[in-house]
């Protein structure tokens, strides 16, 4: 059996990385080593880490300490990409992340795929999501130093308390998304990453034009 040597985020990292908008040299470490793995593995040997820690503030202490946290990983073999067009990968990305149904959304308000929603449904909810994006841009002084909120994600509950529909926010370099799910959300599957992966490709102004590894 291979050693696992492939340098590779958790979900659990990504969510801390992508929920809000602050930045952080953990937050910067994360972003970066997707987009290095965009251009194929990092690999966890001096070769393979030092394009990622050049520069990088706290270097390979800061490494280590994501490593402990759980925040990165070490896998036996690179993560593998469908080679289908990109809203149908999107799509395929997004099934396994809630028990019903589930939305990509952009910030100005138009939905990037969908599973499970119409096509009206979805329009509406990527408007309404986009609406609480800057809602909580609004009131992000309030919500969070003095409510002490730790979360940036917004629900529609039952009367019980239980979520019926989520919005969490997605932020990468300057630009905001969103995801839509009813049910229960399932953020901690593998595919949470990856779809992160596949915006951060296509959107960040840092990254290589959308290349995408086995596409």
């Amino acid at each position: 059996m291979a050693e696992p040597d492939i340098l590779w985020p958790t979900p659990q990292g990504i969510y801390y990385s992508v929920t809000d908008p602050s930045e952080t040299p953990q937050k910067r470490l994360i972003r970066d080593l997707l987009l290095q793995s965009g251009q194929g593995p990092v690999r966890y040997d001096r070769e393979g880490l030092s394009p990622l820690l050049e520069g990088a503030e706290g270097g390979a202490k800061l490494l280590e300490q994501l490593i402990r946290s759980s925040w990165l990983q070490l896998l036996e073999e690179p993560p593998e990409i469908p080679s289908k067009p990109y809203e149908e990968l999107l799509k395929e990305l997004l099934a396994p992340l809630g028990d019903r149904r589930v939305l990509l959304l952009e910030e100005e308000g138009f939905y990037l795929a969908s599973k499970g929603f119409p096509h009206e449904i979805a329009e509406h909810l990527a408007a309404l999501g986009a609406d609480l994006l800057r809602v909580y841009e609004h009131h992000r002084d309030l919500l969070e130093p003095m409510l002490k909120v730790g979360t940036q994600a917004w629900s529609l509950v039952d009367a019980a308390g239980l979520s019926r529909l989520g919005f969490w926010p997605i932020y990468l370099d300057g630009r905001r998304f969103g995801l839509v799910v009813e049910g229960v959300p399932m953020l901690n599957h593998p595919n949470f990453v990856l779809l992160v992966w596949q915006l951060l490709l296509r959107y960040s102004q840092s990254g290589q034009g959308g290349v995408t590894p086995g596409g």
